[in-house]
């Protein structure tokens, strides 16, 4: 992917503006890259990307998201942008970091592995949109170093969508309660 250039995100993230112009509810688009488990600060691989180039990246993509979102007009509420009744959930099916990763920031004692980490069930998912209440802010459960699992973000996403819980049997909200006062109306 060239970030200078056309590239299949650039075109998905397009795509997926367009959707929700036209009433899509949930629209998903993937950032590849982040599974590298080595070459994390320096990446010596011919055109590997190093993690410290990729969280750029993904910084400048999700701005022009939010540039884009805040200055196209929603359709179905006269006055107001998609800004304001879109939410962006930034995930990833695990976490870095936990127990299995030492003093040094990686999960081997000298970095052997080239410099990588391994999977974690714990993790930062940063969310923005104008139905977001925690904006700016580390909302921390206590426990998992301070982060609340992804399975809770994701019911709290349900819930400000207007899922009943009767309704969600892959997430049941008793396990995963969603996170109070994340979204507005999400309880």
């Amino acid at each position: 992917m060239d970030p200078l250039g056309p590239n299949d995100f650039g075109l998905g993230a397009a795509v997926a503006l367009r959707l929700l112009q036209a009433g899509s509810p949930v629209v998903s688009l993937t950032f590849p890259g982040f599974d590298s488990h080595s070459g994390e600060v320096l990446d010596p691989r011919p055109g590997g990307r190093p993690q410290t180039a990729q969280v750029v990246l993904l910084a400048r993509t999700l701005s022009g998201l939010a540039f884009a979102l805040q200055r196209t007009a929603d359709p179905k509420a006269p006055g107001r942008t998609l800004w304001d009744s879109t939410v962006v959930f930034v995930c990833s099916e695990f976490g870095r970091g936990g127990g299995a990763i030492g003093e040094n920031g990686f999960n081997t004692p000298n970095g052997q592995n080239h410099g990588g980490s391994d999977h974690d069930p714990w993790s930062g998912w940063p969310v923005m949109g104008g139905p977001v209440r925690a904006g700016g802010r580390l909302l921390s459960d206590g426990s998992g170093g301070g982060f609340f699992q992804q399975n809770r973000v994701f019911t709290s996403i349900m819930k400000a969508m207007g899922v009943e819980e009767r309704s969600s049997s892959y997430l049941p909200f008793g396990t995963f309660p969603p996170i109070p006062g994340l979204f507005a109306g999400g309880g």
